[in-house]
């Protein structure tokens, strides 16, 4: 009887052992996940910023070109020209 039960606590022991270590992998994995789409999400902003900083920069220097294409876009040709950019 004590050898079974000595068994049966040592499998149980094992069982939990193994039951923590993979949940501690798994929240190990998860915040180096977590963490690594915070620094792309963050650099994703920078690089929209960026862009749109520079926009508003080159938007005065060709105002009048974007005003005359603006006045003449045909709505249906509208795919071909964002292919064009």
């Amino acid at each position: 009887m004590g050898g079974g039960l000595g068994r049966t606590i040592g499998r149980q022991a094992a069982s939990s052992g193994m039951t923590f270590a993979t949940t501690y992998a798994i929240g190990r994995v998860r915040s180096a996940i977590t963490r690594a789409v915070a620094r792309s999400m963050r650099d994703a902003q920078a690089d929209v910023h960026g862009t749109a900083r520079r926009g508003a920069r080159l938007a005065p220097r060709y105002r009048e070109q974007i005003e005359q294409k603006a006045a003449t876009i045909d709505t249906r040709s509208l795919a071909s020209l964002v292919k064009q950019i």
